[in-house]
């Protein structure tokens, strides 16, 4: 369990530090003050990743050289100081390398509105869901996700050159289709696991009889054939046209395209349910801490399906929440209040609200 967050430098934070030390945390506040940002902070400091910034210098408050987050938990206390581009990392005061560093760290479950196009938006979105479930089971699966995308920005690189560089050209053809074979192997595991946990959840929040399924679509049955066949487009198009950043996953109500077939409500059920099932297929491995970090998406539920969410968290994995109010009746958890980039004296109790 996390006991206490602390940030320096970090978005529109100079410094603060949050106690947590309760299975369920509620971040309460009018909007920009500074709510997500905390949240973010969390996920940075357990994955050394921010699920909103594109470029990592984002993280780092306006003006600062670079930023440092905190994370004390049951396990030890983790730091992470970002600066000069790059992440310096300890252990209980010990340095330590990334790579022993994210497997000791806490998984997390990032949940926000967005988690919408997760039904009806591009394959990108649903690509990025399989990386963060895949990334956080296995080191090497993060490894060839690095290993492909520096392979595959390469041959891009050289479809674009007017120039021939054939040797390079196959060299880096047989990395991608060796790494990114790996990746569609590991993603289809993923689906396969993922789907009962996914199909519980969803009845779990969902009142509704409609069945639902997820199915893996990769842009080639093998990519030993596919990428050489697909060898004449990519000269046309100069970009690599098939591989795993092709890849799509189908989300389907009674066998029919949720994102033409369900109403919004249940996309929003069957988003949810997404993000659920991804929180139970990490928490199935052994010794795997999750944190679920859910960035004001009650506001957007009715009231039947706010408490069902509620409910369907697991009983021993911590949950953190932002939102403007909490009008959702009776919950019980520790209660921050943020104004102005500072937390108000009234939320250092924990009470049932």
């Amino acid at each position: 369990m996390l006991q206490s967050l602390r940030v320096i430098d970090f978005r529109c934070f100079r410094a603060l530090a949050l106690e947590l030390g309760a299975p369920r945390i509620y971040l309460t506040g009018e909007n920009a003050q500074g709510k997500t940002s905390l949240l973010e902070a969390i996920a940075v400091a357990a994955r050394l990743g921010s699920p909103r910034a594109s470029r990592q210098r984002h993280i780092v408050r306006e003006g600062a050289d670079g930023c440092g987050v905190a994370l004390q938990t049951d396990s030890g206390l983790y730091k992470a100081v970002y600066q000069d581009r790059k992440f310096g990392l300890s252990l209980d005061g010990a340095p330590i390398k990334k790579r022993d560093y994210l497997a000791h760290s806490p998984r997390i479950v990032w949940m926000e509105n967005r988690d919408l196009d997760l039904v009806r938006g591009s394959g990108e979105r649903r690509r990025r869901y399989l990386d963060a479930i895949g990334s956080q089971l296995s080191p090497h699966y993060a490894q060839s996700l690095r290993d492909y995308t520096k392979a595959l920005r390469s041959r891009n690189a050289l479809l674009k050159e007017q120039r021939s560089h054939e040797r390079s050209f196959a060299a880096f053809t047989d990395l991608l289709i060796t790494h990114g074979q790996t990746l569609v192997d590991y993603r289809q595991r993923i689906i396969t696991d993922l789907l009962p946990h996914i199909a519980l959840s969803h009845h779990t929040i969902s009142a509704d009889a409609e069945q639902f399924s997820i199915a893996y679509q990769p842009s080639a049955e093998a990519l030993s054939m596919g990428v050489p066949a697909s060898l004449h487009a990519d000269r046309a198009l100069r970009q690599t046209t098939v591989g795993p950043h092709r890849d799509d996953f189908s989300v389907l109500v009674d066998q029919r395209p949720a994102a033409d077939f369900a109403s919004e409500g249940q996309q929003r059920t069957l988003a949810l349910a997404l993000r659920l099932g991804q929180g139970y297929l990490l928490q199935s491995h052994p010794g795997a801490e999750v944190l679920y970090l859910i960035d004001d998406v009650f506001g957007e539920l009715d009231a039947r399906r706010r408490l069902a969410l509620l409910q369907a968290f697991p009983s021993d994995a911590q949950a953190i929440f932002t939102t403007t109010q909490l009008n959702w009746g009776e919950v019980t958890g520790r209660v921050h209040e943020l104004k102005g980039y500072e937390l108000s004296k009234a939320g250092e109790a924990e009470r049932g609200l």
